[in-house]
């Protein structure tokens, strides 16, 4: 809750916006519309393993962070033998600095619009 009197919830994959004068003990829709700027990073969903393996399944990732995969799945291959462990930590640093460039990318302010609909409580 904020200053203003508005509270918000996330319920079924949406955003709920009502407003409150006891903290959320009652709540009712706002009265007026306002400009709601909502500031997100989405996390990739997992692959689908054993029989529902999908081989054309793609991931959510940026394609530009595609070879990050690759380079964690070097990495975890080449550390089980202790005569490559150089080649994993070459791959896990590799992984590493994408990782960094991709939580620069997730903090970027790229904004998309948004239709939000009132719906009553």
């Amino acid at each position: 809750m904020n200053s203003k009197g508005y509270i918000w919830w996330l319920e079924r994959d949406k955003i709920g916006i009502a407003t409150t004068s006891d903290y959320g003990a009652n709540v009712k829709s706002p009265s007026s519309v306002v400009t709601v700027r909502v500031f997100c990073s989405k996390l990739a969903d997992h692959f689908l393993t054993g029989a529902a393996t999908d081989l054309n399944e793609e991931s959510d990732l940026p394609e530009m962070f595609q070879d990050a995969l690759i380079y964690k799945v070097n990495a975890m291959i080449y550390e089980r033998n202790p005569e490559t462990i150089q080649l994993a930590q070459y791959w896990e640093g590799k992984y590493q600095a994408e990782i960094i460039e991709a939580k620069k990318y997730g903090n970027e302010r790229r904004i998309k619009g948004a239709n939000i609909r009132g719906y009553d409580y």
